[in-house]
């Protein structure tokens, strides 16, 4: 299967998402979206996902991996630092 390139289409989407995690075993995926085996619910669990976790929202655990483009659309926050692990170079 062949996957869309969503960058140059200005940016992912759930079901982007979906499509590309459906091809991983369920032991790899978390136990919220490993119980969801129909494509659509697993679109509206990445949907959520990605909506709580964009850099504008109000949830307070968010992490702000992702910068929502347009709707439904998003991209990785280009204001997201990672830490190298201790011991590692930067």
């Amino acid at each position: 299967m062949r996957l869309r390139r969503p960058l140059l289409e200005g940016g992912i989407t759930a079901g982007y998402l979906a499509e590309a995690l459906g091809h991983l075993p369920p032991g790899l995926l978390p136990a919220a979206l490993a119980r969801k085996e129909i494509q659509g619910e697993r679109r509206a669990y990445l949907g959520s996902v990605l909506t709580r976790a964009e850099a504008e929202s109000a949830y307070r655990p968010a992490r702000r991996p992702s910068l929502r483009v347009r709707r439904r659309r998003y991209l990785p926050n280009p204001r997201l630092f990672l830490r190298p692990r201790e011991g590692e170079a930067a």
